[in-house]
Order: structure tokens, then C-alpha cells, then sequence
């Protein structure tokens, strides 16, 4: 009987952590950067996002889905930023760099 109820917890804790993990997106603490009050996380092909939290778990470092910075038209994927190699300054995927003082080569 005791076994029973042992092994119920066992999967109403499992379902419950799998339901709320699906919302955390875990980072890697070296692909990090924080620039203008938020982070930026590395995604790879020099792209990044952006978020205004970041949290610990004992799984590691994350932030929730629902916190990467995306304005209320556009999703995830529509937020991704690229970084200026020379004056490390995050843009749009797809501007040029903005900055005017930028040695760049990507520039307007």
C-alpha cells in the first residue's frame, strides 16, 4: 500500500517539474553577456537574446520563455539580435550597425 502511494507521488512530482521545465530555457553561464540593464544570451552564428532575468535552479543557470524581451506582435525568433565585433553593441538580425562612431564594416 505504501508502495502505491510512493510511486503516485513519484509521477505527480515528475509530470509537474516536466510541465514547468518546459518554460526555462537553460544557459550556459560563458555565452552570457549584460549590456543596457538586461542580458543577452548566445544562441550561436553570433546571434543572441534578451532578457531581464535570469535565475538558478541545481539544474544551472535559465530564464523563462515568457521573459526573453519580443514585443507583443512578434515571437522569439523575430527578437534575435547580432553583436557588432567592434563596438559590441547588439542590433537586429538583419540591420547593419547603427553606431556611428563604429569602425565597422557593417555599417549602413
Amino acid at each position: 500500500m505504501n508502495i502505491f502511494f510512493i510511486l503516485c507521488f513519484i509521477l505527480l512530482t515528475s509530470c509537474c517539474f516536466y510541465t514547468h521545465s518546459d518554460d526555462k530555457i537553460y544557459i550556459d553561464e560563458q555565452e552570457m553577456n549584460t549590456c543596457d540593464d538586461a542580458f543577452y544570451i548566445h544562441v550561436g552564428d553570433n546571434t543572441w537574446i534578451r532578457t531581464h532575468s535570469i535565475c538558478k535552479d541545481r539544474c544551472g543557470t535559465f530564464t523563462y520563455r515568457t521573459s526573453i524581451a519580443c514585443s507583443s506582435n512578434q515571437s522569439y525568433e523575430d527578437e534575435k539580435t547580432w553583436k557588432c565585433p567592434y563596438c559590441n553593441r547588439y542590433w537586429p538580425v538583419g540591420s547593419p550597425c547603427k553606431n556611428k562612431d563604429c569602425p565597422s564594416k557593417y555599417k549602413e
